[in-house]
């Protein structure tokens, strides 16, 4: 995909689909970058250095995508995650 392809296929706002919305008393900015090899060298560095963990909230079989992009619109603490061959973790 060229970068006039990449960049038109960009949803407008935030990047982030669906737009989060903020509860009362809280406010939410927004930003949008480009990243460069480098950013990517000094996220790895930061990786790398630990310790690192991400919360996954909720794992899904490949074959149910489908079901996982749609928990998208609910509201959960932690990443939804796709694994090949293996059966759905309620975390």
């Amino acid at each position: 995909m060229s970068k006039r392809q990449l960049a038109l296929s960009r949803p407008t706002g935030c990047g982030v689909m669906p737009e989060p919305k903020a509860p009362p008393g809280v406010k939410i900015q927004s930003y949008n970058v480009e990243p460069t090899p480098e950013q990517f060298e000094r996220l790895n560095r930061l990786i790398e250095s630990g310790p690192f963990e991400v919360h996954v909230a909720r794992t899904f079989p490949l074959d149910k995508a489908t079901d996982a992009h749609r928990e998208l619109n609910k509201h959960f603490l932690g990443k939804l995650a796709l694994r090949p061959h293996q059966k759905e973790i309620n975390g």
